[in-house]
């Protein structure tokens, strides 16, 4: 679980959003005026966390580029070198291992269900009913869970 401050303030904001969707339907039930702030917040949590998650996944395909990239230079400048062939046949394979890992390892992290529950939580929350359910907050931890 990833523990950086973006994360934590937007597990805070969720968790604020969360709370005032519950107390807007409190308010809806008990004297039907609650379902327009709940929109509203509803709104705002779109933008906020939507906004960051969008972000987030842009930096993250950004960082895997660069170090595929890295990789590629690496593995250039090792080739070219015509000395100590066998080593560097090892050190080629080692590293043509590295980069079979890495995209292995990121079609392995591609979790379906967060992407699910990225867009099933934020239509649940403007369902009346279902936006008592901490969805944010669940979109934010399945985010952090990455």
């Amino acid at each position: 679980m990833k523990l950086d401050p973006g994360c934590i303030i937007m597990l805070f904001v969720a968790i604020i959003l969360d709370a005032l969707g519950i107390l807007f339907t409190l308010l809806d039930v008990a004297a039907g005026v609650g379902e327009i702030p709940s929109f509203v917040s509803d709104a705002a949590g779109t933008v906020i966390i939507g906004g960051w998650l969008f972000f987030k996944s842009m930096l993250e395909k950004a960082k895997a580029q660069e170090e595929e990239r890295n990789l590629e230079e690496r593995m250039e400048e090792v080739r070219q070198v015509p000395q100590k062939r066998k080593e560097m046949k090892k050190t080629i394979q080692k590293m043509e291992k590295m980069k079979k890992a890495k995209k292995m390892k990121a079609v392995g992290k591609s979790k379906k269900w967060l992407k699910y529950l990225r867009v099933g939580g934020i239509i649940g929350e403007y369902v009346p009913v279902l936006g008592v359910l901490p969805f944010w907050t669940l979109i934010v931890i399945g985010e952090m869970r990455k």
